[in-house]
């Protein structure tokens, strides 16, 4: 099986390393990776779909109506189903993998459980129409932070006592997935800022920016299981979903 993945940018699914056409693999890419090996799932490949390729497919009228998150994602299908990806066969099996960030309000409203569970089933929904609409003949898994990846990065406080050799993490949130206020307030428990401070902190002033390279050290050192317990709204869906794809690639094989 080949699983085919696309993304929003560098610090979730990953990038063309400058000047190559070598594939460099962001953090959301890694915990994937590490989910599918926690479910024992073979694959022969993982093959990235960059955003700019998805948005120039246009999508037959069958798939009007789709909003939001569900156009990128349909136009992402389509790209996979009509055999634009070079070297991959048509009756190759395939599983795609849709990363999305769930949320670009600001507020401090958003930080309710009830609001951030009715957001991410809503838009979750969105997309399942999407997936529907397009009828591929293989399998897609949506890959959903609540708010963005910083929520699932700052789920294991073991990872960073990993990465910065310390025992003080026992300041992380203890439901990461929450944390939400406004962008512009570096005060905030906006997760990018959150994640800021924490790194800064840790660091001893070394690091006071999130980083593709220092978030792909803490998305090797998360344990998925870790990660499942902390952020049960949007993560422990996207592992349900890859174990719902396995046993029924294991049914139809």
């Amino acid at each position: 099986m080949v699983v085919i993945m696309t993304g929003e940018g560098p610090t979730d699914y990953g990038r063309l390393d400058y000047g190559t056409k070598v594939w460099k693999e962001g953090p959301a890419a890694i915990l994937l990776r590490k989910t599918l090996a926690a479910q024992k799932i073979n694959y022969t490949s993982l093959i990235f779909v960059g955003k700019e390729k998805v948005h120039t497919i246009k999508l037959q009228r069958t798939l009007s109506g789709l909003k939001n998150r569900g156009i990128p994602c349909a136009k992402f299908l389509t790209y996979i189903a009509t055999g634009r990806i070079e070297g991959l066969s048509k009756s190759e099996d395939k599983l795609a993998v849709f990363y999305t960030d769930a949320d670009k309000a600001q507020g401090e409203k958003n930080s309710q459980e009830a609001v951030c569970r009715q957001l991410f089933n809503e838009l979750h929904k969105e997309i399942n129409v999407a997936v529907k609409k397009t009828n591929a003949s293989f399998g897609c898994v949506i890959m959903m932070p609540i708010k963005m990846i910083e929520s699932w990065l700052l789920s294991d406080e073991n990872a960073f006592k990993a990465v910065f050799s310390t025992e003080e993490c026992s300041f992380l949130p203890h439901k990461p997935e929450l944390l939400w206020g406004t962008k512009t307030d570096i005060k905030s428990s906006y997760p990018k800022n959150a994640m800021n401070r924490l790194l800064d902190r840790l660091s001893g002033g070394r690091i006071t920016d999130g980083s593709q390279e220092i978030y792909n050290e803490i998305a090797e050192k998360t344990d998925i299981t870790v990660l499942k317990e902390k952020c049960p709204i949007s993560f422990l869906p996207f592992y349900e979903e890859i174990a719902f794809q396995k046993m029924r690639n294991e049914k139809n094989g």
